[in-house]
């Protein structure tokens, strides 16, 4: 893409977003991430010591985490899941997936 960095760490990150790699995982749900600090965000989803997780927006309980994701989609148009190739964001990860079918 001609992007250049002064650390190698920082390329390295930057071409997750080419190749799709997402190493880092969530280990109650499985979903992946290209960067650590996206699964850190991520995870509050879940809810802390055993709470059923909130929305942010406007504090509704939810029953899990899949259930939130849900809530804010419909609820406040929350859509997490961007194409690194066009930028259109998606609510679900299954319609991003079909999305990229097009490029």
């Amino acid at each position: 893409c001609g992007k250049s960095f002064t650390q190698s760490k920082n390329l390295i990150k930057h071409q997750r977003t080419h190749s799709g790699a997402r190493p880092h995982r969530c280990g109650q749900c499985g979903r992946g991430f290209a960067q650590s600090t996206n699964l850190a965000k991520h995870q509050r989803v879940h809810g802390a010591g055993g709470q059923p997780p909130a929305c942010p927006e406007c504090g509704q309980s939810c029953r899990d985490g899949a259930e939130l994701e849900r809530h804010r989609a419909q609820a406040h148009g929350h859509e997490p899941f961007i194409c690194v190739e066009c930028g259109e964001s998606f609510a679900r990860s299954a319609t991003l997936n079909r999305h990229k079918r097009v490029h």
